[in-house]
């Protein structure tokens, strides 16, 4: 649930949008429809959706973006990313950065870098203990086939880095091994600079 944005909320809340759901209402005057697509928006009751906590991978936005009813809230809260790779600035200006101070290595290093901050992201771990897995089995660390469809998604949005679904889900696949998988296949003008 924490994946996709939702957290459980307290018996109070709940029971507060119990009582605010089951209020008398009168039926017999027509109900004023706030989106003109969804005449029955008024009796939409949303909890367990609070903006400044989403912590949504960018492969899951268009869950919510896709929903009209959402797309408001998906806005307000996450970053509308729907560019290429090569047109991904916050990616080509850390790896440009990363090129200019210390090098291919450098560049290596910040693939690193991104990658785990999404496995943060996706398996809610701190960067600081995927760090210390670096050679542990993805499964050990909560690997799925929903969170390799993720990476896989993840790895061509920010790199155009076509990694094998099956390659990721393979067993025994370790962390370091999919960041060095990543950096393989990823776009050659981002590895090099010439982007």
């Amino acid at each position: 649930m924490l994946q996709n944005g939702l957290y459980g909320i307290a018996e109070a809340e709940f029971l507060s949008m119990m009582e605010l759901a089951c209020q008398a209402r009168d039926l017999r005057s027509p109900a004023i429809s706030v989106l003109n697509f969804d005449p029955y928006s008024n009796a939409h009751i949303i909890t367990g959706l609070e903006i400044n906590r989403w912590n949504l991978a960018p492969a899951l936005e268009t869950v919510w973006l896709n929903d009209r009813r959402f797309q408001n809230l998906a806005i307000g809260s996450i970053l509308l990313t729907t560019t290429s790779a090569a047109e991904n600035s916050s990616t080509i200006t850390i790896l440009k950065g990363a090129l200019k101070s210390g090098g291919q290595a450098s560049v290596k290093n910040s693939v690193k870098e991104i990658v785990l901050k999404w496995f943060s992201k996706l398996l809610l771990i701190p960067t600081e203990r995927l760090e210390e897995s670096m050679s542990k089995p993805l499964a050990d660390l909560g690997m799925d086939s929903m969170v390799s469809s993720d990476v896989r998604a993840l790895a061509w949005k920010e790199f155009s880095a076509d990694v094998p679904f099956l390659k990721i889900l393979e067993k025994g696949l370790l962390l370091e091994e999919l960041v060095d998988l990543v950096w393989e296949k990823m776009d050659a003008e981002l590895k090099y600079g010439a982007a």
